[in-house]
């Protein structure tokens, strides 16, 4: 699989990048794979975990102990409902984490699709921020937003998806 330097994938690496993100925990999958290939690309490394909540206790972790911004990829659906733990505990902690996960195709959204859910309606409640981009060209400022929230400027820092 080859991931254009102008994709979104590869636009949301530039911006981890650029932000100072070193390292990304993460389990792999199908939905998330564009955005693991073009994170590689741009040197951030990956941790691959063996189950999403690692994932995210460890972008906690390394949040708490750095003062740097936590990130963990996650995949669609279940991969998202696994990481829910990890996610209250970040919350309860006010732990600047960015979770980021994939999502089922648009076309298949609402007709039973696999790993088709309304993923931030789910963790609204234990996230400073819940968003699905669908649309491309919000892909950057939903990020810039998603980060500023984790970060806590303007409130208290927490969980972001």
């Amino acid at each position: 699989m080859k991931v254009s330097a102008d994709s979104v994938a590869a636009m949301v690496a530039k911006v981890l990048k650029q932000r100072g993100v070193k390292r990304v925990f993460a389990l792999c999958g199908g939905h998330i794979m564009p955005l693991w290939m073009r994170l590689d690309a741009e040197g951030i490394a990956i941790i691959d975990v063996r189950d999403e909540r690692a994932a995210v206790h460890m972008a906690q972790a390394h949040a708490e102990l750095t003062g740097d911004l936590g990130v963990a990829l996650v995949t669609a659906g279940p991969g998202v409902t696994n990481a829910i733990t990890g996610i209250a505990n970040a919350n309860v902690s006010r732990a600047p984490v960015l979770i980021l996960s994939g999502a089922s195709p648009r076309p298949q959204e609402n007709r039973g699709g696999l790993q088709d859910m309304d993923q931030s309606q789910l963790l609204r409640p234990i996230t400073r921020y819940a968003r699905t981009v669908r649309e491309p060209s919000l892909a950057l400022a939903e990020l810039d937003e998603a980060i500023s929230c984790a970060l806590g400027e303007g409130g208290v820092p927490g969980p972001a998806f």
